[in-house]
């Protein structure tokens, strides 16, 4: 007994004289970028089993015994630190971001995902990334971002919306738009309405992989779109605002003045009269007529001299002529500096058991031309709380009010409308004024309002334009007086419980909900233009789309030893309901009002529901070993009610693996690789977004419709317009991806190369239907095509030093697209400038070919078509020629796909100074330029004229490459041909930020947290091979008379209380 109590004294001695030396550290972990606490950091003394977690405020204490010299701090998304301990008990740390880290987490379908565990294809953009961008729609953002993203630049008009394709083209008839999700739903809002401000990250889903899960909406990728929440313990209050101003980015085309103008119309009428008229004239009697016909023809004479005396005999301005007015700015009197402003306040906090987040914000964005403003008001309410250590729940609650007036362009459907500023601005002579002057120059004054008159042809004495300069109408006028306008409003929840239990197990029901309201009113004023004729018009579009997500999602997952496991399965249904009604009426009867009551004639009603259902049951699981071997598989069936009960089922699937070879021994000891992975995946998904011929969304591809509203005198009727499918299913699309991502020198060069293979079958086309048939086309699935490509993003650490650092990321990709399959009875599908057919592009030219230009009278060449009449053939320098459009050949005329897409990304930072800029480019490539194509034709008087028609042949000008100006002619000599293509190479600065954030000592004196100053500057300028070109304006490389993107320069304050 004795002998027992003695040890026991011992070990007790022992015991405690162990306890004397072990001593309990504690501090604060906080973010080194805004210094908020970090939640969830894992604290491990470095040697030791001792282990915590900090808290919601940050917060963690660590016992840690004497032998212990060093504590190691890891947080996901920031660079693991470890520190050494001193005799302080106190230590506190600061985290930096990592954006390189392969621990990242990313959202992917249905749940986040390590970066280093995905076998996909997923690029991320972070709010940090968002931060340095100054858009009003997001989807300019995506411009750039990351490699096989590809935006088209189609319209400046404040708040509209980008297209997206995503590794080329989905499809040839159906969309091929990604899928945008939202906080985990689909997302049936307008992508306009998301607050940037909001946004936490951004993931695209870019192969069958990583978007198998989506299923029958998987095929063209996915944009998963996450909100913030709240996060760093105590109450912090964000204050965001940014003041910008914006102007036109993209230059005019270089037209003629008023000068130029006379002597270049001159010049198209002499030669007209000596080369195309039937009683053909000599050079010196067609320069007398000329000179005498000029002034006739183009009606209008703003000079100091009699209209047949503005242009001598030698084709040269009379040098005592000079303008009795300069009114001649179309543009300019539209035009305006525009402004932006955002304002966004939020609060958010955690607890260990809950967190949450309240935003407002506040965006006025007023277009550089005017009647193009864009005004939304959002507000966001996420809270999430844990009830119980199994129960979990949350609410993300968000509003949204816009209202606009848009202007009208290519993209509202007004491509070559009066009412279209810059198809008007662009396309009227430089000679017929703004305002209204008499033949001597005075302006022309209205006695009543007492100002001068607008150029219409009502005022006293007034005349008509010619045709190409837009008789009648006035733009500027029109403008001001017309109304085209929206309002819309949004209600969007996402709601979940989530039940853990048996220790592996979580149940998560979540539910949400869009809720959308359009409404859209034009207006047309009573006094010129489209209402003119009716005494005013008016049309109001009412629609209203409700949409519901339900799902039930039951996830495993566990660790034995170095296995991990994880498995995912759930239920989802989907619905959707649109509804619409549109009237119109005529006949103003107050001046003054434009509310619809106030008009008297009712022209048309009409209106339509639409109802869309998809079910899916879907399941994923995943695998890895030891950090080092990663294998994931997904499956999903989807019934959509877009086709017929018997088609109505599909499935798609999906199978990948990754290996992190850098972990395996034989590279384990070579200290210049960070990490090197390979990754592989193949798997199908599926597209039924079914188009109509307009482009508007088609939700009954099985069934046969009527067109109603018919009548023969008073007896009513229905006429077929489609007939039934019964065997009408969706395209699918096999995606195999292959991948390397690698880090080497300690991050200082990092990156991923990927190749992929997107086979899509079954695309759905219009069958054209015998003469005899009810209806000329009937849909069907035939046809297929693939896209192939490469893509690579490498990134550099150039300089790193302790004030000083230097980073470059550049994006490149390839691709090349090509159909395989049409069906018999339509082996080509010509579509404006494009004919398609296996072994070709979907976007390959087809087009007249343009050989040159004739020395001998300046006509323009073709190379004749197959079969040419021998009488039609003319034959230069041995070569046979045809100089009529009807005789000429068609054919393959190069591709609008570019040939590399790229973008590269400088950042540099000096201390508490941070400077970077954003340049997209592209190489190779044609674009079709139509608007170019107009500016040198000569198919009426009075339309504007483009420089280059100086250069032009005339009989003293043989040996020039561009066809002689010929106003009887011009149908031939300016015919849609491969003349019009020009290189769609660019670049573009698309954005510059330089920021400033103020020292903490300075700040925690005045009791702020973090503040950043920052100006930006957004599409700063775009260089391409033809002054007034957009190259990037659309994926068919057509372009038209849209509204151009604006330069923004803005400066603003971020803070942090």
């Amino acid at each position: 007994m004795k002998k027992l109590l003695q040890s026991l004294f011992v070990l007790v001695f022992v015991a405690f004289h162990a306890m004397a030396q072990d001593r309990t550290i504690s501090g604060t972990v906080t973010s080194t970028e805004d210094n908020i606490p970090l939640p969830g950091v894992s604290v491990k003394a470095v040697g030791s089993q001792a282990v915590a977690v900090t808290g919601g405020d940050g917060r963690y204490s660590l016992r840690i015994s004497s032998s212990v010299t060093a504590i190691q701090f890891s947080y996901i998304g920031f660079v693991t630190k470890t520190v050494n301990v001193t005799s302080s008990n106190t230590l506190n740390v600061g985290l930096a971001s990592d954006s390189k880290s392969l621990g990242d987490v990313v959202v992917v379908a249905y749940g986040t995902q390590k970066k280093e565990s995905i076998t996909g294809s997923v690029s991320s953009i972070s709010s940090k990334d968002l931060e340095k961008r100054t858009v009003t729609n997001l989807t300019a953002a995506l411009q750039g971002s990351a490699p096989g993203i590809s935006v088209g630049a189609s319209n400046g008009q404040p708040g509209a919306s980008a297209a997206i394709r995503i590794r080329g083209f989905g499809s040839l008839s159906s969309s091929s738009s990604p899928l945008i999700v939202l906080d985990g739903a689909v997302y049936d809002g307008s992508i306009g309405d998301i607050n940037q401000n909001d946004i936490e990250s951004i993931s695209v889903l870019k192969d069958a992989s990583s978007s198998a899960l989506y299923g029958a909406r998987g095929a063209n990728g996915v944009i998963i779109v996450t909100t913030k929440k709240g996060r760093g313990g105590d109450p912090t209050i964000n204050v965001n605002f940014s003041q910008g101003w914006s102007t036109r980015g993209i230059p005019e085309y270089d037209r003629l003045d008023a000068y130029q103008y006379y002597p270049a119309v001159w010049q198209g009428i002499k030669n007209n009269f000596m080369f195309t008229a039937t009683t053909k004239l000599t050079d010196a009697a067609a320069s007398a007529r000329a000179s005498q016909d000029v002034g006739t023809n183009l009606i209008y004479n703003p000079f100091n001299v009699p209209a047949n005396q503005v242009v001598g005999l030698d084709g040269m301005l009379n040098p005592n002529a000079s303008l009795l007015y300069d009114d001649f700015d179309w543009y300019g009197g539209m035009e305006r500096t525009g402004k932006r402003t955002d304002a966004n306040v939020s609060t958010a906090g955690s607890t260990d058991k809950s967190d949450y987040l309240i935003s407002l914000g506040y965006l006025n964005d007023q277009g550089f031309i005017l009647k193009s403003d864009f005004r939304r008001f959002n507000a966001r309410v996420n809270v999430n709380t844990k009830l119980k250590p199994w129960l979990r729940t949350g609410l993300n609650l968000s509003g949204t009010m816009s209202d606009a007036s848009v202007a009208s362009d290519a993209s509202t459907g007004n491509g070559a409308s009066f009412v279209n500023a810059f198809s008007f601005a662009r396309g009227i002579g430089p000679i017929y004024p703004v305002h209204a002057f008499d033949a001597t120059g005075n302006p022309i004054m209205n006695p009543i309002t007492g100002e001068q008159w607008y150029d219409y042809g009502i005022h006293p004495g007034a005349i008509n334009r010619p045709s190409g300069a837009s008789p009648g109408r006035h733009v500027i006028y029109e403008t001001m007086l017309n109304d085209n306008a929206f309002r819309r409003s949004l209600i969007s929840a996402r709601s979940f419980v989530e039940v853990k239990f048996l220790k592996d197990f979580t149940f998560t029901p979540n539910i949400s909900m869009d809720l959308r309201n359009n409404n859209t009113e034009v207006f047309w004023n009573p006094l010129v233009g489209d209402g003119a004729g009716t005494n005013g018009y008016k049309s109001q579009t009412t629609n209203t789309i409700r949409s519901y997500t339900f799902n039930q999602l039951l996830t495993y997952n566990k660790t034995i030893g170095l296995h991990n496991f994880s498995a995912l399965v759930g239920h989802e249904n989907y619905s959707y309901n649109f509804r619409t009604f549109s009237a119109d009426r005529n006949n103003l009867i107050a001046r003054g009002n434009t509310e619809f009551p106030n008009f008297v004639t009712s022209l048309s009603s009409t209106g339509r529901a639409d109802n869309d259902r998809i079910e899916s049951y879907l399941s994923k699981f995943s695998y890895s070993y030891n950090d080092k071997y990663f294998v994931d598989a997904s499956l999903r069936r989807d019934g959509s009610s877009r086709f017929s009960p018997n088609r109505r089922w599909g499935t798609f699937f999906s199978v990948g693996g990754s290996w992190a070879i850098k972990k395996e021994n034989f590279l384990k000891e070579s200290s210049w690789i960070d990490d090197l992975r390979l990754k592989v995946s193949y798997g199908q998904v599926g597209n039924n977004a079914i188009l109509e011929s307009d482009g508007s969304a088609r939700y009954y591809g099985d069934r046969a419709f009527f067109d109603l509203g018919l009548n023969s005198n008073v007896e009513g009727g229905v006429l077929l317009a489609t007939v039934a499918t019964p065997d009408l299913t969706w395209e699918k699309q096999n995606t195999l991806n292959t991948g390397v991502s690698f880090s080497f020198f300690g991050k200082r060069l990092y990156g991923e190369l990927e190749f992929y293979n997107k086979n899509v079958d079954d695309l759905i086309l219009n069958i054209p239907q015998p003469l005899s048939s009810a209806v000329t086309t009937v849909v069907r699935n035939t046809g297929s095509m693939y896209n192939r490509g490469v893509e690579l993003q490498l990134g550099a650490e150039i300089l790193r030093s302790k004030d000083f650092n230097w980073n470059i990321v550049t994006n490149w990709s390839v691709f090349k697209n090509q159909i395989t399959k049409l069906p018999a009875e339509t082996p080509q599908i010509i579509s404006g400038t494009k004919r398609r057919e296996a072994g070709h592009s979907i976007y390959d030219y087809w087009l007249r070919q343009y050989a040159g230009v004739d020395p001998t009278d300046g006509a323009a060449l073709y190379i004749p078509a197959e079969g040419t009449a021998a009488t039609s053939i003319r034959t230069v320098n041995g070569v046979q020629y045809v100089t009529t459009q009807a005789n000429a050949k068609f054919d393959y005329s190069g591709s609008a796909i570019p040939d590399l897409l790229g973008s590269v990304n400088n950042t540099f930072s000096y201390k508490d100074w941070s400077l970077s800029f954003l340049i997209n480019y592209q190489i190779g490539g044609k674009a079709y330029d139509g608007v170019y194509q107009g500016l040198m034709s000569t198919g009426s008087y009075g339309s504007a004229l483009h420089k280059d028609i100086l250069s032009s042949w005339t009989p003293s000008n043989t040996t020039a490459s561009i066809p002689r100006a010929d106003y009887g002619n011009s149908v031939n000599i300016n015919a849609t041909s491969s003349r019009w293509l020009v290189d769609a190479s660019y670049w573009n600065i698309r954005n510059v930020n330089l920021a400033y954030t103020l020292p903490q000592s300075f700040l925690s004196k005045i009791d702020v947290k973090n503040a950043r100053l920052f100006v930006t500057a957004e599409n700063l300028y775009l260089h391409s091979k033809r002054k007034g070109l957009n190259p990037s304006e659309s994926f068919d490389g057509v372009n038209a008379n849209t509204y151009p993107q604006g330069r923004a320069i803005s400066v603003g304050v971020n803070l942090s209380l």
